[in-house]
């Protein structure tokens, strides 16, 4: 369904009412809403997607399908503006939670000379001066009982929560300008989103998706709430005196044991998951695709190697994305190839089974008539007659010659087309015949390199994606990676062996120029603390991609506000032709 884009924003300052459409999720403000921070009311304002698509906009999105929807918001988490403001609010959020830690009184000022107070260390210790500890408990019984007791639970949590309110309001405004950058991002994913059809989810595909099973903010909660859970009890200490005080004992290492068994659980399952993205697909970017996609792989295995073409599993898995992302039962969308209506199978499997069998058509007839993979590829699309074309027109495909058999066949009609492969071509459209940019989409999820260094590099390169950045990290038994350290790593695995530190990797290389720049190569940029230097490097995946130890590794886009700002030299590393690509396991 396509939408025509406005030519400005909405101003911030007028807030559209867009009637009966329903709200649409806004993770930027759930997240705030989450962490207790307190935004000012002009900042506040400006965080409502709304204010940055046109009501058209709004509702064009809103009538999408919930998996639609769904995929738009893992995009957007994927953005670096949403990460940067993720960061920020983490930041603060554990201000918040020390502050709230910090605020609470263990003991009665006369006491104040003999406290030692809880601290924030790994033991949670607690070190109470037993007669001083007594004397007060018996005060506070004599002078309160009961009601004192409940009055000074509650004086203790109202402490707490006003002095972390405090902390969430001052530090508010330092993140106000991050959180409304996201939300541009996010009302601009949304107009992308809902500018495709469900028949082509990928042209709002994200660069750099990646899988991690528990987040470190998510951690961090867990520790939050253990360290307030214990503070509180601190204060009851101070009030109540040794009387409760086994009880509370008992109840502070309860807390801590089960805190202990959370993170642990969440561990194992992170370990899971983690083995999980670490999959490899030989010449596939895994990273990339969807985990609907992903969860058909053995049916995919076992179509290819019914049909033997077990050496294209990565190109029918890069299809079923392009074609559905992995959703519903047509999710080859290979219905018409056998000759019936789309979307005429019933199952996944059935779908998958002729859509190997008209893909091995395509491979063997490109064979046959020695034309090249991509060929065979677009005519996926187009049908074998496209084989035939390219066979009469020199036998390798190019986008031209999809170009030129789409104007034939449409008769010269064009139709608006979304895609940033077709914006940056183009500006925008495509020919009303199949579509002339499928080879395009596919590769996308595909590396296949004709230099065997290259491929076995972004192969050992791409065990890694999803895992954390690590400063000093240089292999798998580190835990994960710094930059220069991750390159060092997966080209030693390919017979090449480079310095440890990014400057003396890129005095290992032979300077080239961008327009020369091939996949192997590496990248170097500056960052926020090398004053100008080469601080970081990326290895170049092709089609506009690097692979880095950014936080998380994995894949990301090198023509990004980030990388392009900060790109200092390109590099070919020196005998990468020549090198052994034998592995040294």
């Amino acid at each position: 369904m396509g939408i025509n884009f406005a030519d400005e924003k909405v101003n911030v300052k007028s807030i559209p009412q867009f009637g009966s459409t329903r709200k649409i999720l806004n993770p930027v403000e759930e997240e705030i809403k989450k962490s207790g921070l307190k935004i000012p009311k002009p900042e506040y304002e400006r965080l409502s997607v709304e204010n940055y698509m046109t009501k058209e906009e709004y509702k064009a999105f809103s009538s999408l399908s919930p998996s639609q929807q769904k995929r738009a918001f893992e995009v957007f988490k994927q953005s670096p503006e949403y990460k940067r403001f993720k960061k920020k609010l983490d930041a603060q959020s554990e201000l918040l939670s020390k502050n709230v830690t910090d605020s609470v009184t263990f003991f009665d000022e006369k006491n104040k000379k003999n406290e030692q107070p809880y601290t924030d260390n790994q033991n949670y210790s607690y070190r109470i001066n037993e007669q001083e500890a007594s004397y007060s408990a018996m005060e506070n019984t004599k002078k309160a009982g009961e009601q004192t007791a409940k009055k000074a639970a509650e004086n203790g949590a109202k402490t707490a929560a006003q002095t972390g309110a405090a902390a969430g309001s001052g530090g508010a405004r330092g993140i106000a300008k991050e959180a409304t950058e996201a939300v541009k991002k996010y009302a601009d994913t949304l107009k992308d989103a809902s500018s495709q059809p469900e028949s082509d989810p990928t042209d709002y595909q994200t660069e750099h998706s990646s899988d991690i099973a528990i987040s470190k903010s998510g951690m961090g909660t867990i520790q939050k709430i253990t360290a307030v859970i214990m503070a509180f009890a601190a204060a009851l200490i101070s009030q109540l005196g040794v009387i409760l005080l086994p009880l509370l004992i008992v109840l502070a290492v309860v807390i801590v044991i089960v805190s202990l068994l959370v993170a642990l659980i969440s561990s194992i399952a992170g370990a899971v998951k983690d083995a999980s993205s670490a999959q490899v697909i030989a010449g596939l970017y895994r990273q990339l695709l969807s985990d609907n996609t992903i969860s058909y792989t053995q049916d995919v295995k076992d179509a290819a190697v019914n049909e033997q073409i077990e050496d294209y599993v990565n190109y029918l898995l890069a299809i079923m994305e392009v074609e559905s992302h992995g959703i519903g039962t047509d999710v080859m969308q290979s219905s018409e190839s056998a000759g019936l209506p789309p979307n005429s199978f019933k199952t996944p499997q059935e779908s998958i089974a002729q859509g190997a069998k008209y893909f091995a058509s395509c491979v063997m007839k490109a064979s046959e008539k020695e034309c090249d993979i991509n060929t065979a590829i677009q005519a996926y699309n187009f049908g074998t007659g496209f084989i035939d074309y390219v066979a009469e027109n020199g036998k390798v495909y190019t986008l031209d010659l999809a170009i030129a058999f789409a104007e034939e066949k449409s008769g010269g009609k064009q139709v608006a087309y979304k895609n940033q492969i077709a914006i940056n071509y183009n500006g925008g459209w495509r020919y009303a015949y199949g579509n002339m940019f499928y080879a395009q989409l596919v590769n996308q999820y595909i590396y296949n390199y004709d230099n065997a260094t290259v491929q076995k590099i972004v192969d050992e390169a791409i065990k890694y994606s999803g895992w954390d950045y690590i400063s000093g990290g240089s292999s798998p038994d580190d835990g994960g990676f710094d930059c220069s350290g991750l390159v060092q790593y997966v080209y030693g695995k390919a017979g090449i062996n480079l310095p440890r530190l990014e400057k003396d990797q890129y005095e290992a290389c032979e300077e080239i120029e961008e327009e020369n720049i091939q996949p192997g190569d590496l990248i170097f940029y500056k960052n926020e603390t090398s004053n100008g230097e080469i601080g970081h490097v990326a290895i170049y995946l092709g089609n506009g991609k690097v692979f880095e130890a950014g936080d998380p590794i994995g894949i990301y886009s090198a023509t990004d506000e980030w990388h392009t700002s900060n790109q200092l030299h390109i590099g070919r590393v020196k005998g990468i032709e020549d090198a052994d690509s034998a592995s040294d396991d």
